[in-house]
């Protein structure tokens, strides 16, 4: 007798036959989908590289300058002056007249003892009269008075009276004669008589100013120089001047006075400098050029300013060694113009790198295409300079 199987739908029917026919391949169709990505992915994948070779690193090309100490580096620094008379003398009348004659010439030279201006002496020689007859009597009288002593005549007391007015006689004839003679002006001085303010009939009393005597040979060129560099100076030493209104012609002056005491406001001392002017070619109130020495250094490191890089603490050069570029902390001293004074770091012999040293690092290969520029052992250039580190400025070492 047949089995009898019950039949529940949806538990192995049809319908679930064709759901899983479906869901396999949508899983086949992921898996090839994998697979072909996964190939393409392969496919754009960078091929191995094969070990490049070392490139060599190219050289700089640079320009040198060998250290070479100065044997005798003198320290100078320019300043600027102004010329100035030796001395300006006003002579006045010492006694009081009408100006008779005047005898000196504006804008002329004129030596001491040359005569300048003439008082009329009506009224001074007559005084001069009186007073010489009077010392006259007077000296008699003592005679007389003396002889009657020897007698016995005159007493002690007379004498001495007779001895005191003759005395007091001869004192106001000098007087008399002193001021007759003073009549008489006279220059006390040599130099170019430079300003006569009166005239000739003018009546001029004691202490009125008649001439104005400027000495120019010698003159003196005053300087204010800063407290820093004052030191360096003493009286006695020999100074340049260069006249700037004469092409630069060149004059040597000596120190002659420093002054004790500095300007307060631009700290400054007045130095004066005492110049020969034969020639009378230095005109006072002409502005000139000082350039004054400071000391002479031995063996001096100098070197262009531009071979120097600034760090933010301290300064770098750098030197050829063997082919490559080695770097070198340097202390820098005084600036001379575009200059500077190397303190340590550099020795004679180096190779200092001028131009192209900002375009090495340490051990760069260089190649040395020429040499800079000499420094002059003698320049005479302003200490300041406009590219000159803040942190060194004022360093006179």
């Amino acid at each position: 007798m047949p089995t009898c199987v019950p039949n529940y739908h949806g538990i192995g029917g049809p319908s679930q036959k064709r759901s899983g026919k479906v869901l396999g391949g949508l899983i086949a169709g992921l898996l090839v989908l994998l697979a072909a990505s996964f190939v393409v992915v392969v496919a754009v994948l960078p091929k191995p590289v094969e070990d490049a070779p070392d490139q060599k690193i190219p050289a700089v090309n640079v320009k040198v300058l060998p250290v070479v100490p100065i044997a005798d580096f003198k320290d100078t620094f320019t300043m600027p002056g102004s010329v100035e008379p030796n001395s300006v003398v006003r002579v006045a009348a010492e006694v009081p007249g009408r100006i008779e004659r005047i005898t000196g010439v504006e804008g002329q030279a004129i030596k001491a003892g040359d005569m300048l201006a003439k008082l009329n002496t009506d009224l001074l020689q007559a005084s001069f009269d009186q007073a010489r007859a009077t010392m006259d009597l007077d000296a008699r009288e003592l005679l007389r008075v003396e002889g009657l002593r020897d007698r016995g005549v005159a007493t002690d007391t007379e004498l001495d009276q007779a001895r005191a007015r003759a005395e007091a006689s001869k004192a106001m004839f000098d007087a008399a004669k002193a001021q007759l003679d003073r009549a008489v002006i006279y220059s006390p001085t040599s130099g170019t008589l430079n300003k006569i303010p009166v005239e000739t009939g003018e009546y001029v009393a004691p202490g009125t100013i008649i001439a104005e005597i400027v000495e120019t040979d010698p003159v003196l060129v005053v300087v204010e120089v800063p407290e820093k560099d004052m030191r360096y100076l003493r009286v006695g030493k020999t100074e340049t001047i260069l006249a700037d209104a004469l092409d630069s012609k060149e004059f040597t002056g000596r120190i002659s006075y420093l002054s004790a005491v500095a300007d307060v406001a631009s700290r400054t001392t007045r130095v004066e400098i005492m110049v020969p002017n034969p020639d009378n070619e230095l005109k006072s109130g002409q502005i000139v050029t000082v350039h004054m020495q400071r000391r002479t250094i031995t063996e001096a490191i100098m070197i262009p300013l531009e071979a120097v890089i600034s760090l933010e603490k301290g300064y770098r050069v750098y030197v050829v060694v063997n082919g490559v570029a080695k770097d070198r902390d340097v202390k820098l001293g005084m600036f001379k113009g575009r200059n500077v004074r190397v303190l340590s770091g550099l020795a004679a012999g180096d190779k200092l790198i001028v131009s192209g040293h900002y375009y090495v690092g340490p051990d760069q290969p260089v190649k040395v295409i020429g040499e800079g520029d000499q420094v002059e052992p003698t320049a005479t250039a302003p200490a300041t300079n406009p590219a000159q580190p803040a942190s060194a400025g004022g360093n006179r070492q």
